[in-house]
Formats: structure tokens, C-alpha cells, sequence
């Protein structure tokens, strides 16, 4: 049988084809639809109490990446509205599209899934008391860090560099502190650089993932105490058309040495913003932060990319 060579033909109308090598049929694949996407500035952002600024991570809760384009996420529990929606899962695993704790014992959904428990296991989960208390505001409950073996007084618990919330919703293990590092797609961006960009760790990166990427740039400035403060602007935060508006959550990983007697070890924080962004929003916002450590600093949504 002759090969199918890789093609691309560009058609009059901007259409690409793309004829895939080794195929006994060629398959006729469209690039996906484009999506809306809106743009972040943090405005002085300084931390403090000698904290040190280490890693940004920023998502969109009410979206969930599938290769290379972004699905909805309409209860923002970590798991596609696609996903919950089918038949099989539903019924496997009592959950449902609307509600991010379907069987009410204040275990997400995504956890049950992440511990292999299907419906007639969930009971093995006791009723959690403290319902949604998140103590280093990682994205874990307390109970959830509990039943994972995670420290709920330390956002990254495996110290890996990725707090532990986002560990979990991307299939990593917050325990397991190689697997930051790891490259599952062998394209050459460790999973820590895949979840910072909001892109696939389990699809190779190409064109189309590349294009709806996380992109930041981070400027640095001293304040009038010669302590180090940040300017950044983040892009392309993807937009889903949900009714209950887009919940844009930001990380700030932050570090202090701490020593004592002899040893030294290092703390670490995350500070948490989270804004709600409507899926009809057509106009420049500027959001104060009323947070103790971050009362300078201010969230600006600053465009608003029409697909």
C-alpha cells in the first residue's frame, strides 16, 4: 500500500485540510472554531511579611481543556460538561452537570473519580463536617486533603512546584513530588510548564494547541521601600458561553526561609484571586483586591477578544 504523504492544501476560502501520514484514509481535519478570550493585568502586586514571589498559575474553573480547544465546565468541579453528561458516567458515578457535589457528603465529584469511587462506593467517604473549609487555599477542601494524604496547611504539599488543587484536576498526584517534571507527551514542556500554559498534558503540543496557550509577562519594580513588586498581564484566558458567568481563579505561589537552630525550611503560601467574568462582558473592568496581603493590588481586565 503507497503512503499517504502529510498534505496541506489552503483553499481559496482559508479552509486547511490536513491528510495524516500512514493512514489507510485520509482524514479530513478543520481547525477548531475560534473561542473568546479575555486579557489580566495585575497591577501592583507586592508580597509580604518577606514572602517571595516564585510562580503564577491562573485558570478558568468553568472550562476544561480537550486537546485543542477549550469545553465547558458549567458547576466548575473539574470535570467537562461533556463528561458528566454522558449516560455510562453519570449513572457509574452519581454526578451531575449542575452541582460540583452530586451525592451532598462535601466531596467534590472530581474527587470521587480521582479515588476510583463509583456510586456504590461513595459511602466510604464519611460526611465531611467542615464542609468547604480550604485552609492553604490550594482548591482542596480540608477533608478532600485529608483523604488524599495531602497537608492541608501547605498548598504544595509534595513541594513540586504545583499546588495541590491543580494537581489534582489535571490527573497528577499532589504526593508525588518527580511528577512536576515529567513531560507525559513528549513535547517538551514538563507538566508544570503545561499546566502554567492551561494546555494538554497528554496531547503533544502543535499549532492549534500553541495558539489558545497560556501567555504572561511579568515586569518587575521596587516600591518606595526597595522591595521587589510585579506588573503582570496574562492572555488568552479562554471564556465559556455559561450562564452562571466564568469563575477566573489566579495563584500566586510565594516562599520565606524560615530557620531554626540549625535548619533552615522553606514556607510556602498561595495567595488566591478569583473573579467572576460574565460570557457577554464588553468593556474594560479595574478590580480592587480587599485581601489583608494583597490590599495594593488590583485585577484588570483589560481586553476582550471576540472570536
Amino acid at each position: 500500500m503507497i503512503k499517504l504523504l502529510k498534505i496541506i492544501l489552503v483553499l481559496v476560502t482559508g479552509t486547511t485540510f490536513f491528510f495524516f501520514q500512514n493512514c489507510s484514509y485520509p482524514e479530513l481535519v478543520l481547525p477548531p472554531e475560534p473561542q473568546k478570550t479575555i486579557s489580566l493585568k495585575l497591577n501592583n502586586y507586592c508580597p509580604q511579611g518577606a514572602f517571595v514571589f516564585q510562580e503564577i498559575f491562573v485558570y478558568n474553573s468553568s472550562a476544561q481543556i480537550n486537546k485543542d480547544h477549550f469545553i465547558p465546565d458549567f458547576d466548575r468541579d473539574g470535570l467537562s460538561d461533556e463528561f458528566e453528561l454522558n449516560v455510562d458516567t453519570r449513572e457509574n458515578y452519581r454526578i451531575h452537570v449542575g452541582s460540583p457535589d452530586a451525592n451532598g457528603d462535601n466531596y467534590s465529584d472530581l474527587i470521587n473519580i480521582s479515588l476510583g469511587l463509583d456510586r456504590d462506593n461513595q459511602f466510604r467517604l464519611s460526611f465531611c463536617e467542615s464542609g468547604l473549609n480550604d485552609t492553604d487555599l490550594d482548591g482542596l477542601t480540608d477533608c478532600e486533603e485529608n483523604v488524599l494524604s495531602t497537608n492541608y496547611l501547605d498548598p504544595d504539599s509534595d513541594q513540586d512546584g504545583i499546588p495541590d488543587g491543580l494537581e489534582v484536576r489535571n490527573g497528577l498526584n499532589p504526593t508525588d513530588p518527580t511528577d512536576s517534571r515529567l513531560d507525559i507527551d513528549q513535547d517538551n514542556l514538563s507538566n508544570l510548564d503545561e499546566i502554567k500554559k492551561n494546555t494538554p498534558l497528554k496531547n503533544t503540543n502543535d499549532l492549534y494547541i500553541d495558539k489558545i496557550s497560556l501567555k504572561y509577562n511579568v515586569e518587575t519594580y521596587l516600591d518606595e521601600n526597595s522591595l521587589p513588586c510585579y506588573t503582570i498581564n496574562i492572555d488568552n484566558v479562554p471564556i465559556m458561553p455559561v450562564t452562571n458567568g466564568n469563575a477566573i481563579r489566579i495563584y500566586l505561589m510565594e516562599s520565606r526561609l524560615e530557620v531554626g537552630g540549625t535548619e533552615s525550611q522553606e514556607i510556602r503560601e498561595l495567595q488566591q484571586i478569583n473573579v467572576i467574568v460574565d460570557r457577554l462582558v464588553i468593556h474594560e473592568a479595574i478590580i480592587p483586591i480587599k485581601k489583608n496581603n494583597l490590599t495594593r493590588t488590583q485585577l484588570e481586565i483589560i481586553n476582550l477578544d471576540e472570536p
